[in-house]
């Protein structure tokens, strides 16, 4: 059975911001550390949008700082999972679910 895990990037004032400023040295590290092992990412359509094409763009140019790439390279490189109803184009190694979320995650949960 697949381990999943919850994350998101959150202030203690409970702020869910990334327009405001460049993540640390430090937090690229947590990320990346906390990457290894990850066989697949589920997204929603929105933040789906939001990471992506930026942090495919920078793995394809290695325009981020030394930590930036590794990461935006390692996350390009993880399969992914978007619940959309309404997104209609995805990168090659992912893919849409249109309904039940809760049962996809479920069923991906149960695979090795």
């Amino acid at each position: 059975m697949r381990k999943v895990s919850f994350v998101i990037n959150i202030s203690l004032d409970g702020y869910c911001d990334h327009t405001l400023g460049e993540p640390s040295e430090e937090l690229m590290e947590y990320f990346l550390a906390m990457m290894d092992g990850v066989d697949l990412l589920f997204y929603g359509r929105k933040m789906y949008q939001l990471m992506f094409p930026y942090w495919a763009d920078v793995a394809k140019d290695q325009s981020g700082s030394a930590d930036e790439n590794r990461f935006a390279q390692r996350l390009t490189a993880i399969d992914k999972v978007v619940i959309s109803r309404s997104l209609d184009k995805v990168a090659d190694n992912t893919r849409i679910v249109r309904s039940n979320p809760v049962e996809e995650l479920l069923n991906l949960k149960q695979q090795p």
